[in-house]
């Protein structure tokens, strides 16, 4: 919490290649859900911080598919724009679906082949997880996942996600987080990073 955003997602790609093997979830949830502003910003302050280019590091990590599209997202060159086909929303989240959660091991590819094409154009990516959410059953938490979206986006764009949230769902974000009876240190950081739900 004493970090910037950006500094906060540099930090968390820096720690992502760190060491032995590499953390893919966290490489994708401090890559995926940024604007093309956001992650020009996090190339700056990576640069600033370990005096080192963000994409030629990932690239030293990564290999085949998962390094072209980490490094895609990293160039922030993808669509800004605002409309949305929802037929190619649906199309796309139901590919998703199909090559994650409906079969035994997931097909990466497709996912690679979908998201980072959309994934500058926040209004259909929106509308595919939106679509992506008709599809699924049942949930587990993942506390990792939950604790760096709501940090990452605590300052910028948070409410924005919890009014969305609770239009998505029917209800808030923070009594989504009390229903999955998450106790101690992880239920007290949770809801401090939510907020009220005013």
């Amino acid at each position: 919490m004493m970090k910037t955003p950006a500094q906060f997602n540099a930090h968390e790609l820096k720690g992502a290649t760190k060491g032995l093997g590499t953390d893919k979830d966290c490489l994708i949830g401090n890559l995926v859900l940024r604007s093309n502003r956001e992650i020009r910003e996090i190339n700056k302050v990576y640069k600033v911080e370990f005096k080192k280019d963000l994409a030629k590091y990932v690239a030293s990590d990564t290999s085949e598919d998962f390094q072209k599209a980490l490094l895609a997202l990293i160039k922030s060159e993808g669509s800004e724009a605002t409309t949305v086909n929802d037929e190619q929303a649906d199309n796309d989240a139901r590919a998703l679906h199909e090559a994650g959660e409906k079969r035994k091991g997931t097909d990466v590819s497709t996912f690679i082949n979908i998201l980072p094409y959309h994934i500058r154009s926040l209004p259909h990516l929106r509308e595919v997880f939106r679509t992506y959410s008709q599809y699924m059953k049942g949930s587990r938490t993942r506390y990792k996942a939950l604790i760096r979206l709501l940090v990452s986006r605590s300052e910028i764009g948070l409410k924005e996600i919890k009014v969305h949230y609770g239009r998505l769902y029917g209800k808030s974000l923070r009594q989504a987080i009390l229903d999955e009876k998450v106790k101690g240190d992880y239920e007290t950081i949770l809801l401090a990073l939510c907020g009220s739900d005013n």
